[in-house]
Protein backbone atom coordinates (compact mmCIF):
# COMPACT_ATOMS: atom_id res chain seq x y z
CA UNK A 1 0.00 0.00 0.00
CA UNK A 2 2.14 3.01 1.04
CA UNK A 3 5.57 2.76 0.74
CA UNK A 4 7.36 5.99 1.95
CA UNK A 5 8.84 7.82 -0.69
CA UNK A 6 5.55 9.42 0.32
CA UNK A 7 5.54 8.37 2.33
CA UNK A 8 2.22 7.20 2.44
CA UNK A 9 0.22 8.73 7.58
CA UNK A 10 -1.99 10.34 14.28
CA UNK A 11 -2.49 10.12 17.44
CA UNK A 12 -5.94 9.30 19.61
CA UNK A 13 -4.44 9.14 23.17
CA UNK A 14 -6.76 7.07 25.86
CA UNK A 15 -7.53 9.08 29.19
CA UNK A 16 -3.86 8.31 30.33
CA UNK A 17 -0.88 8.58 27.99
CA UNK A 18 0.74 5.24 28.28
CA UNK A 19 -2.38 3.07 29.12
CA UNK A 20 -3.19 0.15 26.57
CA UNK A 21 -5.78 0.06 24.65
CA UNK A 22 -8.04 -1.86 22.87
CA UNK A 23 -7.15 -1.76 18.98
CA UNK A 24 -6.70 -4.05 15.68
CA UNK A 25 -2.90 -4.94 14.57
CA UNK A 26 -2.61 -5.94 10.72
CA UNK A 27 0.13 -7.86 9.60
CA UNK A 28 0.42 -7.78 5.89
CA UNK A 29 3.49 -9.54 3.15
CA UNK A 30 5.00 -7.93 -0.13
CA UNK A 31 5.74 -10.70 -2.24
CA UNK A 32 7.88 -9.80 -4.74
CA UNK A 33 11.36 -9.80 -4.56
CA UNK A 34 13.65 -12.26 -3.16
CA UNK A 35 13.24 -11.30 0.42
CA UNK A 36 9.53 -10.62 1.07
CA UNK A 37 8.74 -7.90 3.13
CA UNK A 38 6.46 -7.00 6.21
CA UNK A 39 4.42 -4.19 6.82
CA UNK A 40 2.61 -3.73 10.24
CA UNK A 41 -0.67 -1.54 10.29
CA UNK A 42 -1.82 -0.49 14.19
CA UNK A 43 -5.79 1.04 14.70
CA UNK A 44 -6.93 2.70 18.05
CA UNK A 45 -9.90 4.91 17.81
CA UNK A 46 -8.97 7.37 15.48
CA UNK A 47 -4.95 6.50 15.38
CA UNK A 48 -3.39 4.64 12.57
CA UNK A 49 0.33 3.45 12.80
CA UNK A 50 2.37 1.97 9.83
CA UNK A 51 5.52 0.40 10.23
CA UNK A 52 6.63 -0.37 7.05
CA UNK A 53 10.45 -1.39 7.90
CA UNK A 54 12.87 -1.59 11.27
CA UNK A 55 13.62 2.17 9.54
CA UNK A 56 10.24 4.23 8.52
CA UNK A 57 6.69 4.42 10.44
CA UNK A 58 4.03 6.53 10.20
CA UNK A 59 1.55 7.48 12.22
CA UNK A 60 -1.86 9.63 11.22
CA UNK A 61 -3.53 11.37 13.53
CA UNK A 62 -7.07 12.26 13.13
CA UNK A 63 -7.87 13.92 15.99
CA UNK A 64 -5.14 16.18 15.66
CA UNK A 65 -5.08 16.29 12.14
CA UNK A 66 -1.23 15.81 11.63
CA UNK A 67 0.90 13.24 10.25
CA UNK A 68 4.16 12.04 12.20
CA UNK A 69 6.79 10.33 9.83
CA UNK A 70 9.46 8.25 11.85
CA UNK A 71 13.12 7.58 10.96
CA UNK A 72 14.23 4.96 13.70
CA UNK A 73 17.87 5.38 11.96
CA UNK A 74 18.23 8.47 12.30
CA UNK A 75 15.99 9.00 15.64
CA UNK A 76 14.19 11.92 14.36
CA UNK A 77 10.54 12.82 13.36
CA UNK A 78 8.86 14.95 11.07
CA UNK A 79 5.19 16.35 12.14
CA UNK A 80 3.18 17.04 9.07
CA UNK A 81 0.40 19.33 9.40
CA UNK A 82 -1.38 22.59 7.78
CA UNK A 83 0.69 24.92 9.91
CA UNK A 84 4.10 22.95 8.85
CA UNK A 85 3.27 23.34 5.27
CA UNK A 86 2.08 26.69 5.38
CA UNK A 87 5.38 27.41 7.04
CA UNK A 88 7.55 25.38 4.34
CA UNK A 89 5.42 27.36 1.63
CA UNK A 90 6.51 30.76 2.79
CA UNK A 91 10.56 29.37 2.81
CA UNK A 92 10.36 27.45 -0.16
CA UNK A 93 8.50 29.71 -2.57
CA UNK A 94 10.67 32.32 -3.54
CA UNK A 95 13.36 30.32 -3.99
CA UNK A 96 11.95 28.00 -6.43
CA UNK A 97 9.89 30.40 -8.30
CA UNK A 98 13.19 31.87 -9.33
CA UNK A 99 14.75 29.14 -10.60
CA UNK A 100 11.62 27.98 -12.23
CA UNK A 101 12.15 31.21 -13.58
CA UNK A 102 15.74 30.93 -14.69
CA UNK A 103 15.19 27.19 -16.30
CA UNK A 104 12.44 28.25 -18.79
CA UNK A 105 15.18 31.52 -20.35
CA UNK A 106 17.18 28.83 -20.98
CA UNK A 107 17.51 27.35 -24.32
CA UNK A 108 15.99 24.11 -24.81
CA UNK A 109 19.10 22.33 -25.19
CA UNK A 110 20.36 23.56 -22.42
CA UNK A 111 17.69 23.15 -20.64
CA UNK A 112 16.89 19.70 -21.31
CA UNK A 113 20.64 18.88 -20.36
CA UNK A 114 19.87 20.53 -16.59
CA UNK A 115 16.37 18.60 -16.43
CA UNK A 116 18.20 15.20 -17.10
CA UNK A 117 21.36 15.69 -14.71
CA UNK A 118 18.50 16.70 -12.22
CA UNK A 119 16.72 13.35 -12.46
CA UNK A 120 12.99 14.93 -13.03
CA UNK A 121 13.64 16.43 -9.97
CA UNK A 122 12.38 20.33 -11.55
CA UNK A 123 9.87 22.60 -10.33
CA UNK A 124 6.30 21.79 -12.50
CA UNK A 125 5.20 23.89 -14.35
CA UNK A 126 2.13 22.47 -14.12
CA UNK A 127 0.22 21.29 -11.33
CA UNK A 128 -3.06 19.33 -11.77
CA UNK A 129 -4.17 16.55 -10.16
CA UNK A 130 -3.74 12.64 -12.45
CA UNK A 131 -7.72 12.04 -13.45
CA UNK A 132 -7.81 8.31 -11.44
CA UNK A 133 -10.86 5.35 -12.43
CA UNK A 134 -11.72 2.65 -11.05
CA UNK A 135 -13.88 0.01 -12.50
CA UNK A 136 -14.78 -4.01 -10.71
CA UNK A 137 -12.88 -6.25 -12.94
CA UNK A 138 -15.48 -9.53 -12.22
CA UNK A 139 -12.90 -11.28 -10.87
CA UNK A 140 -12.93 -12.88 -7.30
CA UNK A 141 -9.67 -13.88 -4.66
CA UNK A 142 -9.49 -14.73 -1.19
CA UNK A 143 -6.51 -14.52 1.31
CA UNK A 144 -6.34 -14.91 4.32
CA UNK A 145 -9.00 -17.03 4.95
CA UNK A 146 -11.34 -13.80 3.34
CA UNK A 147 -13.48 -13.37 0.14
CA UNK A 148 -12.61 -10.08 -2.19
CA UNK A 149 -13.23 -8.69 -5.69
CA UNK A 150 -10.88 -7.43 -7.50
CA UNK A 151 -10.83 -3.75 -8.80
CA UNK A 152 -8.61 -2.20 -11.48
CA UNK A 153 -7.25 1.30 -11.05
CA UNK A 154 -6.19 3.37 -13.91
CA UNK A 155 -3.82 6.63 -13.83
CA UNK A 156 -4.66 9.06 -16.63
CA UNK A 157 -6.02 6.64 -18.41
CA UNK A 158 -2.86 3.71 -17.70
CA UNK A 159 -4.02 0.58 -15.92
CA UNK A 160 -1.63 1.26 -12.26
CA UNK A 161 -3.14 -0.43 -9.58
CA UNK A 162 -5.46 -3.61 -8.73
CA UNK A 163 -7.11 -4.09 -5.04
CA UNK A 164 -8.49 -7.23 -4.15
CA UNK A 165 -11.26 -5.54 -1.87
CA UNK A 166 -13.01 -7.12 1.35
CA UNK A 167 -16.09 -6.84 3.01
CA UNK A 168 -14.95 -4.66 5.84
CA UNK A 169 -17.13 -6.52 8.00
CA UNK A 170 -15.57 -9.58 7.13
CA UNK A 171 -11.59 -8.36 8.48
CA UNK A 172 -11.66 -8.10 12.18
CA UNK A 173 -11.74 -4.08 12.98
CA UNK A 174 -11.88 -3.31 9.28
CA UNK A 175 -15.13 -0.93 9.30
CA UNK A 176 -12.44 0.99 12.17
CA UNK A 177 -9.62 0.72 9.97
CA UNK A 178 -11.33 1.85 6.89
CA UNK A 179 -12.57 4.83 8.42
CA UNK A 180 -9.18 5.89 9.42
CA UNK A 181 -7.55 5.31 5.93
CA UNK A 182 -10.06 7.61 4.74
CA UNK A 183 -9.56 9.94 6.75
CA UNK A 184 -5.87 9.78 6.33
CA UNK A 185 -6.60 9.55 2.53
CA UNK A 186 -8.26 12.65 2.74
CA UNK A 187 -6.22 14.40 4.91
CA UNK A 188 -2.94 14.20 2.72
CA UNK A 189 -5.31 14.98 -0.52
CA UNK A 190 -5.61 18.02 1.35
CA UNK A 191 -2.35 18.70 1.67
CA UNK A 192 -1.14 17.69 -1.71
CA UNK A 193 -3.46 19.82 -3.41
CA UNK A 194 -2.03 22.95 -0.72
CA UNK A 195 1.50 22.71 -1.71
CA UNK A 196 0.39 21.71 -5.77
CA UNK A 197 -1.39 25.40 -5.68
CA UNK A 198 1.53 27.03 -3.58
CA UNK A 199 4.68 25.77 -4.87
CA UNK A 200 5.71 25.04 -8.41
CA UNK A 201 7.13 21.56 -7.69
CA UNK A 202 6.04 18.18 -8.74
CA UNK A 203 4.07 16.10 -5.87
CA UNK A 204 3.71 12.58 -5.83
CA UNK A 205 0.54 10.81 -6.31
CA UNK A 206 -1.95 9.61 -3.11
CA UNK A 207 -1.57 5.83 -3.21
CA UNK A 208 -4.92 5.85 -1.11
CA UNK A 209 -6.90 9.26 -2.65
CA UNK A 210 -9.33 6.48 -3.80
CA UNK A 211 -9.61 4.41 -0.75
CA UNK A 212 -13.95 5.86 -0.51
CA UNK A 213 -14.73 4.92 -4.14
CA UNK A 214 -15.59 1.23 -3.00
CA UNK A 215 -16.48 -0.05 -0.16
CA UNK A 216 -13.86 -2.64 0.67
CA UNK A 217 -11.11 -3.31 2.86
CA UNK A 218 -8.20 -3.94 0.71
CA UNK A 219 -6.55 -7.13 2.09
CA UNK A 220 -4.47 -7.30 -1.71
CA UNK A 221 -3.22 -4.49 -3.43
CA UNK A 222 -0.74 -4.70 -6.54
CA UNK A 223 1.25 -1.73 -7.91
CA UNK A 224 1.71 -1.88 -11.83
CA UNK A 225 4.79 -0.82 -13.63
CA UNK A 226 4.35 -0.98 -17.88
CA UNK A 227 2.48 -4.14 -17.49
CA UNK A 228 4.08 -5.54 -15.16
CA UNK A 229 3.18 -6.46 -11.33
CA UNK A 230 5.62 -4.37 -9.27
CA UNK A 231 4.57 -4.67 -5.73
CA UNK A 232 1.73 -7.01 -4.05
CA UNK A 233 1.21 -6.46 -0.75
CA UNK A 234 -1.23 -9.12 1.13
CA UNK A 235 -2.92 -9.50 4.40
CA UNK A 236 -1.75 -12.47 6.06
CA UNK A 237 -3.21 -11.52 9.60
CA UNK A 238 -5.67 -8.72 11.93
CA UNK A 239 -6.06 -9.19 15.39
CA UNK A 240 -7.72 -7.38 17.92
CA UNK A 241 -5.21 -6.58 20.99
CA UNK A 242 -4.16 -4.12 23.56
CA UNK A 243 -2.07 -0.87 21.79
CA UNK A 244 0.12 1.20 24.15
CA UNK A 245 -1.36 4.70 23.61
CA UNK A 246 2.81 5.32 23.48
CA UNK A 247 2.61 3.56 19.99
CA UNK A 248 0.81 6.49 18.73
CA UNK A 249 3.42 9.58 19.83
CA UNK A 250 6.72 9.91 18.86
CA UNK A 251 9.67 7.43 20.33
CA UNK A 252 11.43 9.27 23.84
CA UNK A 253 14.68 10.56 23.01
CA UNK A 254 13.76 11.15 19.42
CA UNK A 255 14.19 14.66 18.19
CA UNK A 256 11.79 16.79 15.62
CA UNK A 257 12.90 17.81 12.04
CA UNK A 258 11.42 20.28 10.55
CA UNK A 259 9.58 19.84 7.19
CA UNK A 260 12.15 21.33 4.57
CA UNK A 261 14.81 20.32 6.40
CA UNK A 262 15.09 23.82 8.01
Amino acid sequence: MLKLAYLIVGIFLVATIGVAAAGTVYTMSERIGPKPDKMQLSVDGQSLRMDQSSNDTVIFNGAKGNALTIDHGKKSYIVLDREAVARTVEQLNPALEQMRKQLESLPPDQRAMVEKMMGGKMPATQSAPPSWEIVASGETGKQAGIDCEWYEMSRDGKLSQRLCMADPDDVVGGREALTNMRAMAKFFNEVFTEIRQQLPIAMPDNPMSNIDKVDGFPIITQELRNGSVSSDLRLESAEAKSIDGNAFEPPEGYSQQRLGGR
